[in-house]
C-alpha cells in the first residue's frame, strides 16, 4: 500500500491502526465504501441545485435562493 499512496495520504490511517499496515489499508478501503456510498446520494442534488443556478443565470434572473428554489426539478 506504500508504494501506491503518499505518507501524507497514508499518515491518519497508520495513526489510527497505531501503524499496522494491513489494519490501515482496511480501514482505508471502508472510508473509500463509505465516501462513494456518500457520493452516490449526494451527488443528484448537488447537479440538481448546479442546473437551477445556471439555468436561473441564463434567463437573467437575480440568483437568490427562491428562484434556485423556482428551477428545482422535484421529480413530477
Amino acid at each position: 500500500m506504500r508504494r501506491h499512496f503518499s505518507d501524507g495520504r497514508l499518515r491518519h490511517y497508520l495513526n489510527a491502526t497505531r501503524g499496522d499496515d494491513f489494519a490501515a489499508a482496511r480501514l482505508y478501503q471502508w472510508n473509500s465504501r463509505c465516501s462513494a456510498a456518500y457520493w452516490q446520494r449526494h451527488s443528484h442534488p448537488y447537479q440538481d441545485i448546479s442546473t437551477a443556478i445556471r439555468r436561473v443565470q441564463a434567463n437573467g434572473k437575480p440568483i437568490d435562493p427562491a428562484q434556485i428554489i423556482s428551477e428545482l426539478p422535484f421529480g413530477f
